[in-house]
């Protein structure tokens, strides 16, 4: 919602704005369908979120299966759609996967981890 944004660069606050969250396979990433689709959702977000100053961040597939090299063309595909709409600012997604088991780091400019060390997997990453 561009007022949610409004409200956000108001206060000068810095933003993440990503498409799809979790659940995206290996499959889906070699899916000239999904990738179809997954293109023009990163448009209408770049079409929503453009102009606000706000939003430092422009990110994709959290934590999606980074860790299968067969995965890392579709992250490519993702970088390059937005890396040709706008250079000024970050692309990346949230892995979940420990280097150096993430393949996919180069279709990002920040690398971004979420952990949950104790919860989902042992204390030690």
């Amino acid at each position: 919602d561009p007022r949610w944004l409004d409200r956000i660069d108001e206060a000068g606050m810095v933003m993440w704005c990503e498409t799809l969250g979790p659940g995206v396979t290996s499959t889906h990433l070699q899916d000239e369908y999904f990738l179809h689709y997954q293109k023009q959702q990163m448009n209408e977000m770049l079409d929503n979120a453009m102009n606000h100053a706000s939003i430092a961040f422009w990110a994709f597939f959290n934590e999606g299966k980074s860790n299968v090299i067969e995965s890392c063309p579709g992250y490519q595909a993702s970088s390059d759609t937005i890396q040709a709409r706008d250079t000024t600012r970050f692309i990346t997604y949230a892995s979940n996967t420990y280097p150096p088991h993430d393949l996919c780091y180069d279709a990002a400019t920040v690398i971004s981890h979420n952990a949950y060390p104790g919860w989902y997997q042992s204390p030690t990453p």
